[in-house]
């Protein structure tokens, strides 16, 4: 058959798609329990990091997250939606939320450590954004997420200042912003708040009931 035979197009094409979908598939296959467990190791590194824990390796992190943390379910025995832990942080017992909301041009989601009736942040790791480089993005930088450990809150609530970086040393309840990015900073807060709420309603048990676990994001 000739090359230039529209049949012969038609063929070679099917089997050259047939081969590259099928490499795909076999790639896929032979690396997505690798890529689970990264993605397993990426949220417990992010965790035992805002808890201030340290570790050398990926398998001395798991043992110390195993030690640490504990899942929280409803009155099901489901998994809270999104996830919620218990751990213990320098012999003091904290409730760890994951909790999502719109940024400037995205979701941010963040894991927020703090004492059950919230009156002190313990720590705080940014887990995904989609934020200005350089500007709102900045938010994932470790002098922003450090401000957070062992912040004393307000009624529970905390500010992120919106103004140049180094204004918020007068108020006690309030963590500097991001010089440029009052959007994001607005929304760190929120986030971070609804976070705060999210761990009273989990230490007061009205987040365990199968008919409110996942109705908050």
């Amino acid at each position: 058959m000739k090359k230039d035979n529209p049949v012969y197009v038609v063929i070679f094409t099917f089997i050259i798609c047939i081969l590259f979908v099928s490499g795909l598939a076999l790639a896929n296959d032979l690396t997505k329990d690798r890529v689970a467990a990264n993605r397993r190791f990426a949220g417990q590194s992010a965790i035992l990091t805002a808890l201030g824990l340290t570790y050398t390796d990926q398998a001395e992190a798991e043992k110390l997250f195993e030690a640490t943390v504990s899942s929280i379910v409803d009155e099901a025995g489901n998994d809270l939606q999104p996830p919620a832990w218990r751990g213990t942080q320098e012999n003091r017992a904290v409730i760890i939320s994951q909790f999502s909301g719109a940024g400037l041009w995205g979701s941010i989601t963040i894991i927020v450590v703090a004492d059950p009736d919230t009156a002190t942040i313990r720590g705080l790791r940014v887990i995904d954004q989609n934020e200005t480089p350089g500007l709102g993005g900045r938010i994932t930088e470790e002098w922003f997420q450090e401000q957070f450990r062992d912040q004393p809150t307000t009624n529970g609530r905390i500010a992120v200042s919106s103004g140049a970086e180094g204004s918020s040393t007068a108020q006690p309840s309030s963590v500097d912003g991001i010089t440029g990015a009052t959007r994001t900073s607005d929304a760190m807060a929120d986030i971070t708040n609804g976070a705060l709420d999210r761990i009273r309603a989990i230490a007061d048990g009205s987040a365990l009931t199968a008919s409110q676990n996942g109705s908050k994001q």
